[in-house]
């Protein structure tokens, strides 16, 4: 059976040739224009507001395709045309981009002329075993430089930069996800590129995986389009006769994600709890160990927002031996009346606590009426593919049908008082994870007003996941040290290309127990992670070992110190809540991450470049978690102007010398925070859930690192609905000048909400000491100068 694509080029039966009208050399197209070479149209156009689309098509009219990596349209950037005697340009405020008349070149300009990219050969069509492949050169401009080029994607253990890239999504047991798309950004070049192709997945031989002692088997997962670096630039390579390629001017990493978002989706805020603490495990198996654990978490005081489950919530058993007809015991869609007796009940009570419930979700079904009803309907993926659960029961989501049909079943979950899913295994074909989450998202839409923001964890990203305000894990990585010490650089390649939120099984999944020192280690990490989360294993005979039971990764299940060190990383998390989560803000209006790579904020310090194991929150905020046993580490400090330092957080103290590397001994209970001049941190304060917010007396405090001016925009919503999007906000920004030692803020929007801040205190840090000024009301304008009396 050929399965070569989803969704196919929408293409006009057309004659090549007749580009031109009245006398012109080109056709106008709506946002930009179309020429034709020998045997070959490409269409030059705007897309949206910071991007190019080049439409190749080698046969017919090139159409744009409709793709699930990028987002739908109604903004578009002005743009003109003028020519020359051999070439067309469509110009924008962001730069321009000129085809040859006959199609053979291409040249990318930025918004001051600059020329980016200059391909004298772009396009060929070639066969290989009878099928087209279509070969698209983009040289760059500087041929003597070395390109950089990063944003492609996140494996366990890869660097920030890669030099080439086969679009595909999987798992890999033990080591955990991959998500490769077909994208990039040339740091060096300064412009970025995405590719979308005639085929949304291909079973043609060539796409076809092996595992080591086993044939080759058709390959849905992979996206046939990739890219390799060469000396002259980037050699694309995609099945079919057409492809679009979007590019992206971008004088910075700052610029290329703003127009990333733009292209792909900007990055929707997830509701507040998603920042909180979220306790998984694969063993939640009686209403009686639910309540008791949960009652533990706020018996110790250990801060938590919500719980996962595995199977046990809806079915008594896994699905990972159920046959391709089915097993009637099996449920889909029930409730397992051991763990969830009365769900609705049982629901609204674990609320009351201020927990949330996520469940997990397959992408295949064990029951043979559902089975059924999809083999009828054509929506079960065929048997036979590679590195698949469930061969021959997993579901096709890519038609409105399919999804709408799916949703039906799965909605009165959500009714009862689910809060959100945890999508896993979905990496059956490329875009299945985005197709699923579409279906989820209409259950959503259903509740209530319809205005409830929606929220998943997924394995895999795709570009365009973002603009649903979805989350990602890393899957199934080991317990070990080795993969503790992997996380952070997934996250910031995660980050680069395009995801904002993502998270780990803390402690890891695969393996036996893991250690106390290990898993403080894990917890003082993942706090500096946009979604902080344990899993752990049901027990070890569930993956092959002895059997012997995995205790779960949660604090009270540890001796002290461990136990102890694990609470204050949970309250150094809560703590920076308000700061997260008005970085979550600018992400969605800038598509800045709100972790970030050190390169980021210093491109002229060539030594950050290959740190994956240090990291920002926003722009100032750095840490350098312990990722090896034994408690030490070394840091790097990036270099800053002159009158500028480094602060450990929440002292005084200044931590190194900026440009030079430091040793630190770190105890259990701590972690290596860092804050250079100028950043200004708010905090909240120590609360168990984020229902609980903005604390009992309603104060932020907000922390002043002297020695550089400084600004930070809070952002405060509801927490819960989408209006935050027609700009339902309260923002208040802060400058510090430090020349005058004053911080000030000024405060806009009318919105209201029992969560928001009533009272600031600003607290300065310089190296002549620490001041702390009296609460001030929060709501309206203000300041506060440290050089008067009134200072504690």
């Amino acid at each position: 059976m050929q399965l070569l694509t989803l969704i196919g080029f929408s293409v006009a039966a057309a004659v090549l040739g007749g580009c031109g009208s009245n006398g012109k050399s080109y056709e106008a197209t709506e946002h930009g224009i179309r020429v034709c070479g020998k045997g070959v149209q490409v269409e030059v156009a705007i897309e949206g507001e910071q991007s190019f689309r080049v439409s190749i098509n080698h046969g017919a009219v090139p159409m744009q395709k409709a793709s699930q990596m990028v987002a739908a349209k109604t903004i578009f950037s002005k743009h003109s045309v003028s020519e020359d005697a051999n070439t067309i340009a469509v110009q924008s405020g962001f730069g321009s981009a000129r085809i040859a008349k006959d199609c053979t070149t291409l040249e990318l300009l930025d918004s001051t002329g600059k020329t980016l990219l200059k391909s004298d050969a772009l396009s060929e069509l070639f066969s290989s075993g009878g099928n087209n492949y279509l070969r698209v050169k983009l040289d760059k401009y500087g041929r003597g430089q070395k390109s950089m080029y990063i944003g492609a994607g996140a494996d366990a253990g890869t660097p920030f930069t890669q030099n080439h890239a086969t679009p595909v999504v999987g798992n890999a047991y033990g080591v955990g996800a991959h998500s490769w798309a077909p994208q990039y950004f040339s740091l060096t070049d300064k412009y970025g590129a995405l590719a979308v192709g005639s085929h949304d997945w291909s079973n043609l031989s060539e796409y076809w995986t092996s595992k080591a002692g086993s044939a080759p088997q058709p390959d849905f997962a992979k996206y046939p389009a990739n890219w390799t670096a060469t000396d002259d630039g980037v050699l694309w390579t995609v099945l079919g006769n057409a492809v679009d390629l979007y590019l992206m001017p971008a004088g910075d990493t700052y610029a290329y994600m703003k127009a990333h978002a733009d292209l792909t989706g900007k990055p929707r805020v997830p509701p507040r709890y998603a920042f909180g603490f979220f306790a998984g495990r694969w063993g939640w198996t009686s209403k009686n160990y639910i309540d008791t654990t949960l009652k533990r978490f706020r018996d110790g005081s250990y801060p938590a927002d919500a719980f996962i489950s595995d199977f046990f919530f809806f079915t008594e058993f896994n699905d990972y031996a159920v046959p391709l007809e089915g097993n009637a015991s099996y449920k889909d869609f029930g409730w397992n009346k051991h763990s969830f007796p009365e769900p609705r009940k049982q629901l609204a009570a674990y609320e009351g606590m201020g927990f949330k419930f996520g469940g997990i979700r397959k992408p295949r079904f064990g029951n043979p009426e559902y089975l059924d009803k999809l083999r009828k309907e054509g929506w079960l993926l065929p048997a036979g593919l590679f590195n698949v659960n469930g061969q021959g029961r997993n579901m096709n989501y890519s038609t409105q049908e399919s999804k709408d049909w799916y949703q039906a079943q799965n909605q009165h979950y959500l009714d009862d008082g689910v809060s959100f899913w945890w999508n896993d295994e979905g990496e059956v074909y490329y875009f299945q994870f985005h197709d699923w989450n579409l279906a989820q998202e209409q259950g959503f839409k259903k509740l209530g007003d319809g205005n409830k923001r929606f929220f998943t964890l997924n394995r895999v990203y795709t570009p365009g996941m973002q603009s649903m305000g979805v989350g990602v894990w890393t899957g199934d990585i080991s317990v070990s040290w080795e993969s503790l010490s992997q996380q952070p650089g997934y996250m910031l390649n995660y980050n680069l290309a395009g995801n904002v939120y993502l998270g780990c099984d803390s402690g890891g999944f695969v393996g036996g127990n893991t250690s106390g020192e290990l898993l403080s280690r894990w917890y003082w990490s993942s706090a500096f992670f946009t979604i902080m989360r344990v899993h752990s294993s049901f027990e070890v005979s569930e993956h092959g070992d002895a059997g012997m039971p995995v205790t779960p990764h949660f604090p009270f299940m540890y001796e002290e110190p461990y136990a102890s060190a694990m609470r204050a990383a949970l309250e150094i998390r809560y703590q920076l809540i308000p700061m997260m989560y008005s970085l979550g803000h600018v992400a969605w209006l800038e598509g800045a991450p709100i972790t970030r790579p050190l390169f980021m904020e210093f491109p002229e310090d060539e030594k950050v470049m290959a740190i994956e194991d240090q990291w920002l929150v926003g722009t100032g905020l750095m840490t350098a978690p312990v990722l090896a046993e034994g408690g030490k580490r070394s840091v790097y400090f990036p270099r800053l102007p002159s009158e500028q330092t480094w602060y450990v957080f929440n002292t005084t103290s200044t931590a190194a010398t900026p440009g030079t590397d430091k040793e630190f001994s770190v105890p259990i209970k701590e972690t290596l925070l860092f804050a250079r001049s100028g950043t200004v941190v708010p905090l909240g304060p120590v609360v168990q859930h984020t229902g609980q917010l903005p604390g009992l007396d309603g104060t932020l405090t907000v922390q002043v690192y002297a020695g550089s001016d400084g600004r930070f925009v809070l952002f405060e919503d509801d927490g819960e609905s989408k209006n935050y999007e027609s700009g339902m906000v309260r923002e208040t920004v802060f400058t510090w000048d430090d020349s005058t030692a004053a911080l000030s803020w000024k405060v806009s929007g009318s919105l209201k909400d029992a969560s928001m801040f009533s009272k600031v205190k600003v607290v300065l840090f310089s190296k002549s000491g620490r001041k702390e000024a009296s609460p001030k009301n929060l709501g309206s304008d203000g300041s506060i100068s440290f050089a008067q009396s009134w200072l504690i």
